[in-house]
């Protein structure tokens, strides 16, 4: 990854634009915590995230869409229900998010004082 914002930028090309979203950023990391081979049911989303039917609905068939997660029907207490995985692409995609965050965000030589990119142009505004 490059530094300042041009490399921001640039490291940025290698993201899925379509997953950055709140709702999509969140199911992403809370499914990317279970160990591999769990999966969380809908209610526990639900809940855990605390987003309404039509807006988790909305962005579990996004990420499903993208491949970044299945939904698989589970038998759980004599009741069928739905649980959701994170595929291998999804923990990919969210690892690469949260690399580039955290450059953003300072880590790992982000955009410290005198990296913009805008140094030294324009005019500077008079008192």
């Amino acid at each position: 990854m490059s530094n300042g914002a041009m490399g921001l930028a640039d490291d940025s090309k290698a993201l899925n634009s379509r997953v950055i979203t709140l709702p999509r950023l969140l199911l992403l990391s809370v499914l990317d915590e279970l160990p591999e081979g769990e999966g969380a049911m809908y209610r526990e989303l639900k809940a855990g995230l605390k987003m309404n039917d039509g807006i988790l609905l909305a962005n579990i068939r996004a990420l499903i869409k993208m491949e970044y997660i299945v939904q698989k029907k589970e038998k759980f207490e004599n009741d069928k229900m739905t649980a959701y995985y994170i595929t291998p692409s999804g923990r990919e995609e969210i690892r690469r998010v949260k690399a580039w965050a955290a450059k953003w965000g300072g880590d790992n030589g982000g955009l410290g004082q005198g990296n913009s990119v805008l140094s030294g142009t324009g005019n500077k505004a008079k008192s």
